[in-house]
């Protein structure tokens, strides 16, 4: 959402030969411009840890984790023969700086004792957000909360050749918030294709809730 139908863009069109069709409801160009200024700081952190629990097995503990913050410094003008059209509008400004976690943080441990393996890992993600318009005149806020993300997967070896295993990626069946309510009403009276997406395009993870499954491994 968010299309706006510019004067100086349709002229643009026209001046170039172009008939447009009066049933079309949004019209618009593609161009390659630097279009704006961006700062991006972070600070990143990764470190491992192997422990020994003697007859109740091994772990190895992981730990990564960053934060990232994006800002937009400046927004650079058009070029003349789309003025006073700007070039990022508030979704678009949205998209670079907060559509994406400013954190992230993933655990890990991986524990052997014997036949067992287990893997246990945690993907923790901060609050997303962006704004999406059905107009362009009209905003509305999409948010994503902090989520943690489970996967666990457990593995007995039979023998030398056969290990059984099975496992779970997103364990709870986490899914993300969905889109602005009111936004989403909208797109339904308007009869608008938009309408069939539920979840906000911009999650950091899968929108296909948990995944399940078991397998039978043989090595010769």
């Amino acid at each position: 959402g968010g299309a706006t139908n510019s004067p100086a863009v349709v002229a643009a069109i026209l001046a170039n030969g172009n008939v447009l069709d009066p049933t079309v409801s949004e019209t618009g160009i593609n161009i390659f411009t630097n279009a704006v200024n961006t700062r991006s700081r972070g600070l990143e952190l990764v470190t491992t840890l192997n422990s020994n629990y003697g007859q109740y097995g091994r772990v190895d503990w992981s730990l990564a984790a960053n934060y990232n913050q994006v800002r937009v410094l400046k927004i650079n003008q058009a070029p003349a023969q789309l003025q006073p059209q700007t070039l990022l509008d508030r979704t678009a400004i949205s998209n670079i700086e907060t559509a994406t976690p400013k954190t992230r943080i993933n655990l890990g441990a991986l524990w052997r004792n014997g036949a067992w393996t287990v893997n246990l890992r945690e993907a923790l993600y901060g609050k997303s957000t962006n704004w999406e318009s059905p107009n362009g005149g009209t905003y509305y806020k999409n948010e994503i909360g902090n989520t943690a993300l489970t996967d666990l997967e457990v593995s007995y070896k039979l023998n030398n050749n056969w290990t059984l295993t099975a496992g779970a990626n997103n364990l709870f069946n986490k899914y993300p918030d969905q889109v602005n309510a009111d936004l989403l009403a909208t797109y339904r009276n308007n009869l608008d294709n938009a309408a069939v997406t539920l979840y906000p395009s911009f999650s950091p993870f899968g929108i296909n809730g948990g995944y399940y499954y078991a397998r039978a491994s043989f090595r010769y």
